[in-house]
């Protein structure tokens, strides 16, 4: 519609009225680029303060535009855990499960630790032992020096002793 208008314009030629589309495309492209850039910071630093509920809904909005895949599993996985850090695992579940369907998913869990052990806290809570025990003991494995890495294999022992494995439970414990 815009090329027509422009065409129809006095003292454009077609070439000029190119040139005026691909910069409104542009212009138009980065106002889309800073929306996104601005929901997500916006977002992130909600997060940040521990006011996720305002974060979840900066975050639901950059959802609403963002059409590549590996940000929005990032963003699926950040407002899950704003869900999960306001008791709501439920809906941070659902989140989880949603980026999880992104094949580079575990990529990011496993970069992200806190965000893969709260996977495996829900997995457990929800009986699912065998992917909590193997969650957390990848956990504690990988970051064998971090403070969380003992919480890790603490509940993948428990993962076995619910799951009535006693002799792995021990060896881990």
């Amino acid at each position: 519609i815009l090329m027509v208008i422009l065409a129809n314009a006095k003292g454009l030629d077609m070439r000029q009225v190119v040139q005026v589309f691909v910069l409104f495309v542009m212009l138009v492209t980065s106002v889309w680029s800073m929306d996104v850039a601005s929901y997500i910071s916006k977002a992130q630093k909600a997060q940040e303060n521990k006011r996720y509920d305002t974060a979840i809904k900066w975050f639901r909005k950059a959802l609403s535009i963002i059409k590549d895949q590996h940000t929005k599993t990032k963003i699926l996985f950040q407002m899950g855990d704003c869900y999960y850090l306001l008791h709501n695992c439920l809906a941070a579940f659902a989140l989880y499960q949603e980026a999880l369907k992104d094949p580079r998913a575990k990529d990011y869990l496993i970069s992200h630790p806190k965000t893969y052990l709260n996977l495996a806290n829900i997995y457990f809570d929800r009986g699912n032992y065998k992917r909590a025990a193997e969650i957390y003991l990848q956990v504690a494995q990988r970051y064998k020096n971090k403070s969380f890495a003992s919480f890790a294999l603490v509940k993948g022992a428990d993962s076995f002793l619910n799951m009535k494995n006693y002799k792995r439970a021990l060896e881990i414990y």
